[in-house]
């Protein structure tokens, strides 16, 4: 666009074309540039120094232009005004996607801080279950080693119940023998 901008103009009064010199081209460069240092403008990224330097220039060249050239001030007028929405969209896009950015950003801190805590709370359950547990299969071999002993005492003692009724049942009958074998007294 703006090579259709620098095409030679014709001058009404003399009736020749009107070219840019370059050397004139080239001092407009440097001053842009000289500006864009001493502002301390950056080349790359949204810079509002950089952003207000260009507008000035692009400015300036539209009123430059449109004296001589209404209709080619009024295209580049329009060309300022949709590269104006363009850097607004870029720049609305990148705000959005920086708090987006931030939001998530804190929502993760606080969710570290959330799982470390839930993380603590659990290696203190699990160490107070693994506690717990070997409690309880502790008591479990207790009670298993107390039945086995009783057990092994109900077994000595009904071998000795039998063996007793037994030797009883064997004194009861060598008594009633002898009450039969013995003879009655006069």
């Amino acid at each position: 666009l703006l090579r259709t901008a620098a095409v030679p103009v014709p001058l009404p009064r003399m009736g020749s074309f009107w070219w840019p010199k370059r050397c004139r081209i080239c001092r407009w460069q440097e001053q842009l540039e000289r500006e864009m240092r001493e502002c301390q403008a950056r080349y790359t990224g949204i810079c509002p120094v950089r952003d207000r330097i260009y507008t000035a220039a692009f400015d300036e060249l539209i009123v430059a232009i449109g004296k001589d050239e209404p209709k080619r001030g009024m295209m580049l007028r329009r060309v300022r005004d949709e590269a104006k929405l363009s850097c607004d969209n870029y720049r609305t896009v990148f705000e959005k996607s920086v708090n987006f950015g931030c939001i998530k950003l804190s929502q993760a801190v606080a969710l570290m801080g959330d799982l470390e805590a839930q993380t603590s709370n659990l290696e203190d359950e699990i160490k107070r279950l693994s506690c717990e547990a070997k409690r309880l299969t502790d008591l479990c071999e207790s009670l298993a080693h107390r039945e086995e002993q009783r057990a092994k005492a109900y077994e000595l003692k009904n071998k000795e119940v039998v063996d007793l009724t037994t030797e009883k049942q064997q004194l009861e009958d060598l008594l009633s023998v002898l009450r039969l074998s013995k003879p009655a007294q006069k």
